[in-house]
């Protein structure tokens, strides 16, 4: 498996500062300024309406803060490379490879973009701080589940990889195309999730049947 490259911190590459960094600019700005205008436009989503989800502001919030929490762990393990240089929330649907769907968290070559949509952020924001115990994935033991706010960094760690893939390994994803789960194989995310669940001391939960 190919993995990030150690940290050095004799390169100059690995030098900026996470504030300096555009994609982190973009995250305090709508957690602050831009908050209550942002979830208003997450609440009035026509996929979201259609749904009939609406997370609460909170959640909204403690969304943004775990996916930006996987992003700053990359940043602080592998550097600079692994971090998109934008944060976008889109409120359409996106086509990549031909198939379009409203719900999606992705990188984005061509914009050098992490991008959610508001549909995804309302499906998982509003998982924050019920009784759901866990949302399962195939990246994860078989058979475990974590929390939704950890699930939502482990996709910021998983986003920040797809970034490293397209940067340095230099992954084709096609034009236009966003890199998403149907471009890495279950083999090479999984060591990535059990690498950030041991650092941070995720729970995983067995799932009762």
């Amino acid at each position: 498996m190919e993995k990030f490259p150690k940290q050095d911190k004799e390169n100059k590459s690995f030098e900026t500062k996470k504030e300096e960094l555009e994609l982190f600019q973009s995250f305090e700005l709508i957690l602050n300024e831009q908050f209550e205008e942002m979830y208003q436009k997450l609440t009035k989503n026509k996929y979201v309406l259609k749904r009939e989800l609406k997370p609460s502001p909170e959640q909204f919030r403690e969304f943004l803060l775990s996916l930006r929490s996987g992003v700053e762990y990359a940043l602080d393990k592998y550097g600079q490379v692994s971090v998109p240089e934008h944060f976008y929330i889109a409120g359409g649907e996106l086509i990549s490879n031909g198939v379009k769907t409203d719900s999606y968290v992705c990188y984005h070559p061509e914009k050098d973009a992490l991008i959610v949509s508001f549909l995804y952020i309302a499906t998982y924001a509003s998982l924050f701080g019920t009784s759901n115990m866990g949302i399962p994935d195939n990246r994860l033991p078989l058979g475990f589940a974590v929390l939704p706010e950890d699930f939502v960094f482990l996709l910021g760690v998983e986003e920040a990889y797809h970034c490293y893939q397209v940067k340095v390994l230099k992954v084709s994803v096609g034009e236009g195309s966003a890199v998403n789960r149907e471009h890495k194989a279950e083999e090479v995310i999984a060591p990535i999730f059990d690498l950030a669940i041991k650092d941070k001391g995720i729970v995983l939960h067995e799932i009762v049947k």
